[in-house]
């Protein structure tokens, strides 16, 4: 299964984005910081639910794409933004509460980045965690992966920023 998505052109920190999504829930926007939305797979949404150790919106942990089967996404990159850019993938466990009760593993580019990802086991319930590569040349393309080993994989937002 694989998921495309279209570019935006608004700046963040210094480093523009190619795209930014937020995974099941609606088009989020402070500021000058524009998340789109994408409805990816399964979609569960918490509501007013809060998540702990993220400096990013409340809104882009209360709802998220989860995934029987290993997810592809591919992300076209404008010829304008190819090179240097950073991946960010943001999780937040808010459903299970015990270690290895949901585990996958994250690739980016092929490469294999985060084996055996828990959230629970990493961040712990209610608290958020990003996963995060630099891809040093992204071509017209970057991808990531999640690869299901126990129960579902999730995902809450994730975003593409081209690196100047």
């Amino acid at each position: 299964v694989t998921s495309t998505t279209t570019a935006t052109t608004h700046a963040f920190d210094g480093f523009p984005p190619v795209v930014r999504v937020n995974c099941g829930g609606p088009a989020v926007q402070y500021g000058t910081i524009a998340w789109q939305e994408e409805d990816m797979g399964f979609t569960e949404v918490f509501g007013d639910r809060q998540v702990t150790g993220t400096r990013e919106r409340p809104e882009l942990f209360q709802s998220e794409c989860l995934f029987r089967k290993s997810r592809l996404v591919t992300v076209p990159v404008p010829e304008s933004m190819q090179g240097p850019v950073l991946v960010r993938l943001l999780f937040a466990e808010l459903f299970e509460s015990a270690d290895g009760a949901r585990v996958f593993d994250v690739l980016i580019n092929g490469n294999v980045v985060a084996p055996d990802f828990d959230i629970h086991a990493v961040a712990g319930k209610d608290s958020a965690v990003q996963v995060e590569q630099f891809v040093a040349d992204s071509g017209s393309e970057v991808t990531f992966e999640l690869v299901v080993k126990v129960g579902l994989a999730k995902l809450a937002a994730y975003e593409v920023l081209q690196v100047p």
